[in-house]
């Protein structure tokens, strides 16, 4: 019975959490202020008048490592492209570690190349996993210029073909 009630009400969270993202796209997100790398504070704000790829993420999630690779030869391949109404492509990574060693090891284990990779050490409690109801890593969230929602992605592969339909 409990096996029944898993293959049923999982798929229902995962669709409940669809409408609510894609929900929220006629709304302005709520802003993202965390410490990066150089224990600097960075806001999602910031990135404004870019198309945004939000990552959740963590050092110990084999799904968001294994993506690391690809994520970086797309961020490489569109970070300065011509987009419709858009500087650029950047990346905000926030990373659901505890512990600040395996946050930063990762990144630089995984090469990850752009400015904005985060963490409060505060695991599925981080406020933005509230914010952007987020149930499963890794998520990925696209936003436009406007910071409104494009499109949330559960797998890296949709991403390189949504970018090529932005561009000039």
């Amino acid at each position: 019975m409990m096996r029944c009630f898993h293959i049923l009400f999982i798929p229902f969270l995962l669709l409940c959490h669809s409408f609510y993202v894609y929900g929220q796209s006629d709304k302005q997100l709520p802003d993202i202020r965390m410490t990066g790398l150089n224990n600097d504070t960075l806001s999602l704000s910031e990135l404004q008048g870019n198309i945004v790829l939000i990552e959740f993420w963590a050092s110990w999630n084999k799904y968001s490592r294994d993506n690391h690779y690809k994520l970086n030869n797309i961020y490489n391949r569109y970070h300065n492209s011509n987009f419709i109404n858009a500087k650029s492509f950047e990346i905000y990574s926030i990373s659901l570690d505890v512990k600040m060693k395996d946050w930063e090891s990762a990144c630089q284990q995984d090469g990850l190349s752009w400015n904005y990779n985060v963490c409060d050490f505060q695991s599925w409690h981080t406020q933005a996993v509230y914010d952007y109801n987020i149930i499963s890593i890794p998520t990925y969230i696209l936003i436009n210029s406007n910071g409104e929602i494009i499109r949330t992605l559960k797998k890296i592969d949709e991403l390189e073909g949504i970018l090529q339909s932005l561009m000039k």
